[in-house]
């Protein structure tokens, strides 16, 4: 494929890519698995126990009724994320020590990709959203043959992954707007778009 045919959102995708396998690379798997944990680990400690943290918050620190709820889950999260913070780092000295810096990185580059991979795709399935609709944008996914601007070859190849895989993620009920919306845009990307 030549530099020619590809567009902004074909390069936006790759930098977001090679962004992510080398920040992958550096940080190595364990880092990244054991942050998205803690976050996760945080939201979750911060839903179930920001009450019963909450409870035992001093009534003397004079804090706003209306405002204490999200205060003690604030609290619970950083407790949380703070507390995973040291896990991760004692985590990534025993990998250190052990002389498996190397599989480590090499698995952040992966896991890093797949994240870059993930949010490329939710910004291509912007184009399901009303703001799929502005012209610069529906431009640059679709092309546009006045303009000499070629369709996205991220967004073909994202929208055959989710005709492929369509069928098993949508419930019944609302399958046959989703083949409508997918007909659509199959279109679009076959027909040039109307002067």
């Amino acid at each position: 494929m030549s530099v020619e045919t590809y567009n902004v959102i074909d390069v936006l995708v790759l930098v977001v890519l090679l962004f992510n396998l080398v920040l992958g690379a550096f940080r190595g798997a364990i880092w990244q698995v054991l942050r998205v944990a803690s976050i996760v680990l945080g939201i979750w400690a911060a839903i179930h126990y920001s009450q019963d943290f909450l409870a035992l918050w001093p009534s003397s620190l004079g804090l706003d009724p209306e405002a204490a709820p999200l205060v003690s889950q604030v609290v619970v999260f950083l407790s949380v994320y703070l507390v995973m913070y040291g896990v991760t780092s004692l985590v990534k000295g025993l990998v250190d020590k052990i002389k498996l810096g190397w599989l480590d990185r090499w698995m952040g580059a992966v896991i890093g990709v797949l994240k870059g991979c993930f949010f490329c795709a939710v910004v291509l399935y912007l184009q399901f959203t009303p703001l799929g609709k502005l012209g610069a944008f529906e431009d640059q996914l679709y092309g546009n043959p006045d303009k000499g601007l070629p369709p996205s070859t991220a967004n073909r190849f994202f929208l055959q992954v989710m005709k492929e895989r369509i069928d098993r993620v949508v419930p019944d009920e609302v399958k046959s707007k989703v083949h409508d919306m997918r007909d659509d845009f199959e279109r679009r990307l076959v027909e040039p778009r109307p002067k």
